[in-house]
C-alpha cells in the first residue's frame, strides 16, 4: 500500500516536471517566465537572508566566500 502511494507520487511528480518543462519551452511563455524580487524575499524560507540573482550562460560558475573571509 505505501509503496503503491509512493510510485503514484512519484508518477505525478514526474508528470507535473515534465508539463512545467513544457511550459517553459513554449515561446508563448517566454515574455511572462520571470519572478521579481518581492516574489523571493516574500518566501519565509529567504526571510533573514542577504540574496542576489546572477543571468549568466549555462555552464558559468560563481564562487561566493563565505561572509567570515571578506
Amino acid at each position: 500500500a505505501l509503496k503503491e502511494q509512493e510510485d503514484a507520487l512519484d508518477a505525478s511528480i514526474e508528470a507535473l516536471s515534465t508539463a512545467l518543462k513544457a511550459l517553459g519551452e513554449h515561446p508563448a511563455n517566454h515574455a511572462k517566465l520571470f519572478v521579481t524580487d518581492e516574489d523571493i524575499t516574500s518566501l519565509p524560507c529567504f526571510a533573514d537572508d542577504v540574496l542576489f540573482a546572477v543571468k549568466a550562460p549555462a555552464g558559468t560558475t560563481l564562487e561566493v566566500p563565505p561572509p567570515e573571509d571578506l
